[in-house]
C-alpha cells in the first residue's frame, strides 16, 4: 500500500516537474540523442567487425528505430561502404537485399541499392551489378533512380565497362517507357555509345528508339543533340534525310516537328538534294513565320538553279535573297555548327560574293566586278559591328583578305 502511495507521489511530482517548466531542455535532448546515436555506432561496427548478417540486421532495426533517419543513414551507410572496403561483400550483399526486400523504412530502398552498386563494382562482380541496376529501375520511383543510375553509368564508363553500359541501357529504355526521366538518361548514354563507337551508327541507332516505341520527342531531342557533330558526314546527312520523316510521323508535339523539320532541312542543304529542301520550303517548317521563309526560300532556290547550270537564274533568286534580307528585322545570323554571328551586312557581303564567283564563270566581268564592289562596302559597314578581339572579327578579316579587298 505504502509502494503505490509512494508511486502515486512520484507520478504526481513528475507531471508537477513538466508542467512547471522543468521539461528536457533542448540541450539535455540533443546530449541524449548523441549518447544513443553513439550507442548505435559502436554496435553497428561491433556487428560489422564480426562479420555477422544477424548482428548486422539487429543493429540497422535498432539504428532506424531509436535514431532519426537523418542521422540513422549516414550511419548505416558508413559502416557498410566500411565493410566493402574491407572485402565483406556477401554480408553487405545480404544485409541490403534484406533491406530492400522490407518495405518497413522506403527511403532505406535508395541506400541500399547505391551500396549494392558499389559493393558489386568493387567486387567486380558485373553480372549482380547489372541485374542491380535492371532491379533499382523496377523497385524505385522516377525521381529516385534517375540520380543513382546516373552516377553508377558514369562509374561504369570510368572503368570502360562500356559492353555492359550499352547492354544494360537498352533494357533499361526498352522497359522504363513510363518513366520519362529514366527513359531519358537509357537512351542517351545507349545513343551515345552508338556514336562513339561508330558515327555512322547515329541514323540507325534513333530508328531502333522508335521501331521500340520511344516517344519520338526524345528520339527528336537526340537528333537534335548530335545533329551538327555530324554535318561533314553526307551519307549520315542523307540517312537522316529518310529518317526524319518517320520521327514527324510520329508525334504531334510542335517543338519536335520543328526541330526535325530543320534538321531535315540542313541535312537536304548539306547533300545537295534541293529539291527536298524548297519542297519543304514551299510546303512550310512548323514554328517557322513568313519573314524567316522569304529569306531562306529564294537562297535555297538559287542554289537549285546553281545544281541545274543555270547562273542567272540562280543570280537572280539570290538577289531576291539579299532583297529579303535588307528588309528582314532581325539582323544577326548564328552558325550553330561554328558558333560564329553573322551580322545583316556580313550575310549580304558574303552573298554579294557567292554573285561575283558566279559571273566570273559564265564569264561576265563588267558585273563580276560590280558585285566585288557591292561585296567590298558591305563588308566594311559589317566591320564596324563587330566586336574587337571576337572570334568574329578574325573569321571576317580572313574572309575579305581572301576576297582580296
Amino acid at each position: 500500500m505504502k509502494q503505490n502511495i509512494l508511486g502515486c507521489r512520484v507520478g504526481i511530482f513528475l507531471l508537477a516537474a513538466v508542467f512547471s517548466g522543468c521539461a528536457p531542455s533542448p540541450e539535455q535532448l540533443a546530449a541524449r540523442e548523441e549518447k544513443v546515436r553513439a550507442a548505435c555506432e559502436r554496435q553497428l561496427s561491433a556487428a560489422a567487425a564480426a562479420k555477422s548478417l544477424p548482428d548486422l540486421q539487429k543493429a540497422i532495426e535498432k539504428t532506424l528505430a531509436k535514431v532519426s533517419s537523418a542521422s540513422a543513414l549516414p550511419l548505416i551507410q558508413q559502416t557498410l561502404e566500411r565493410m566493402i572496403g574491407e572485402g565483406q561483400y556477401g554480408v553487405v550483399e545480404q544485409v541490403t537485399d534484406d533491406m530492400i526486400s522490407t518495405g518497413k523504412k522506403p527511403e532505406l530502398h535508395a541506400l541500399a541499392f547505391a551500396t549494392q552498386f558499389k559493393c558489386h563494382s568493387a567486387a567486380k562482380d558485373w553480372p549482380k551489378l547489372q541485374k542491380a541496376i535492371l532491379n533499382c529501375a523496377t523497385r524505385l520511383p522516377d525521381a529516385a533512380t534517375e540520380p543513382l543510375l546516373s552516377q553508377i553509368f558514369a562509374a561504369l564508363k570510368r572503368d570502360q565497362q562500356l559492353e555492359l553500359l550499352e547492354k544494360t541501357s537498352q533494357q533499361l529504355y526498352q522497359g522504363s517507357l513510363s518513366k520519362p526521366r529514366l527513359l531519358g538518361l537509357a537512351t542517351t548514354t545507349w545513343v551515345g555509345l552508338c556514336v562513339e563507337k561508330d558515327r555512322q551508327l547515329l541514323p540507325a541507332s534513333l530508328e531502333k528508339l522508335l521501331t521500340d516505341k520511344v516517344p519520338a520527342e526524345n528520339v527528336a531531342m537526340l537528333l537534335d543533340r548530335y545533329f551538327y557533330e555530324m554535318t561533314e558526314n553526307k551519307e549520315i546527312m542523307k540517312k537522316i534525310s529518310v529518317l526524319g520523316p518517320k520521327i514527324l510521323a510520329a508525334t504531334q508535339n510542335k517543338i519536335a516537328q520543328e526541330s526535325v523539320s530543320l534538321r531535315m532541312l540542313d541535312s537536304a542543304f548539306l547533300t545537295d538534294n534541293f529539291d527536298l529542301a524548297v519542297a519543304m520550303l514551299e510546303k512550310g517548317v512548323p514554328g517557322k513565320d513568313a519573314e524567316w521563309h522569304a529569306t531562306t526560300l529564294p537562297k535555297v532556290k538559287g542554289h537549285l538553279e546553281l545544281a541545274k547550270n543555270k547562273p542567272l537564274e540562280a543570280i537572280a533568286y539570290f538577289r531576291q535573297f539579299m532583297t529579303a534580307w535588307q528588309n528582314a528585322k532581325h539582323v544577326d545570323e548564328m552558325d550553330p555548327t561554328t558558333g560564329l554571328v553573322y551580322n545583316r551586312e556580313w550575310v549580304l557581303g558574303r552573298n554579294a560574293i557567292r554573285i561575283a564567283k558566279i559571273y566570273a564563270s559564265i564569264p561576265d566581268e563588267a558585273n563580276q566586278k560590280k558585285a566585288l564592289k557591292e561585296a567590298e562596302e558591305f563588308f566594311k559597314v559589317a566591320l564596324t559591328k563587330v566586336n574587337p578581339g571576337s572570334k568574329e572579327i578574325t573569321a571576317l578579316t580572313q574572309e575579305i583578305k581572301a576576297a582580296g579587298f
